[in-house]
């Protein structure tokens, strides 16, 4: 929907708006974000109310980055923004779209096939030690992550089809 560099831009962006705005209400900031589409050009009072500094700099990117979007671009921004505060799935992940530099937090890097397949064959091994004591569970879950990472959308057809 969206090309590679207008994606980093917008997220470039998003990081020096939650610098201008800071931290105190993000769900506010959120929901102005997802308005930023339909805003007109020198509508910025708004933003004040959230106390926002926002330079003449920050206020041009924001309006390139978010206007002349296709109709189908709006509806995926308007819904994308709209489940970061509407969607109980998303938690604490929801803010990392104002992460510095456009760049979320990845404290191990992000991981090859070979080292996840590394680490589901050690799963392995220790559920065949949890079956031989105590039997088979009757459930297991694997957790990954949607918005900050950990599990790269490209690693997730490997991941479920070796669950």
């Amino acid at each position: 929907d969206f090309k590679t560099e207008h994606l980093l831009r917008i997220r470039k962006v998003l990081s020096q708006l939650h610098a201008a705005c800071g931290d105190d209400d993000d769900t506010k900031l959120v929901k102005m974000v997802q308005k930023l589409p339909r805003q007109k050009k020198g509508q910025w009072k708004a933003w004040k109310k959230l106390e926002c500094r926002l330079k003449k700099e920050l206020k041009q990117e924001l309006m390139h980055v978010t206007h002349n979007l296709s109709k189908h671009q709006r509806a995926v921004w308007d819904l994308g923004i709209r489940n970061l505060y509407e969607n109980e799935y998303i938690g604490g992940d929801a803010f990392t779209i104002f992460d510095k530099d456009g760049r979320t937090s990845m404290p191990h890097g992000l991981p090859s096939t070979t080292e996840i397949a590394h680490t589901f064959s050690l799963l392995e091994g220790s559920l065949q030690h949890v079956v031989q004591r105590l039997g088979r569970p009757q459930a297991l879950t694997a957790c990954r992550s949607i918005l900050n990472g950990f599990l790269p959308h490209k690693l997730w057809p490997f991941i479920e089809h070796h669950l």
